[in-house]
């Protein structure tokens, strides 16, 4: 089974950022990509490259009513009238 997590590295341990199916005392093998922090402007040219590409994908009123009826449904305890 080939498995992609991501891990960080601190103080010399690998620590993965996800819960893992593995069992206790399992032999793994492991490659490494290791990824540079993205720049400020990195960071932003991507964030604005991704501004208004949902435009047009769906109906914002049918999206609005879903998200309230999914809070309604919830696991929230209701207040004692």
């Amino acid at each position: 089974m080939i498995e992609s997590i991501k891990a960080r590295y601190s103080k010399g341990v690998i620590v993965p950022m996800e819960a893992l199916d593995i069992e206790e005392g399992a032999d793994l093998s492991i490659t490494i990509d290791i990824r540079p922090p993205l720049s400020d402007e990195e960071r932003f040219n991507l964030t604005k490259s991704a501004a208004g590409s949902w435009k047009g994908s769906g109906d914002p009123g049918e999206l609005k009513r879903t998200l309230y009826e999914a809070r309604l449904r919830g696991s929230r305890v209701q207040p004692d009238a």
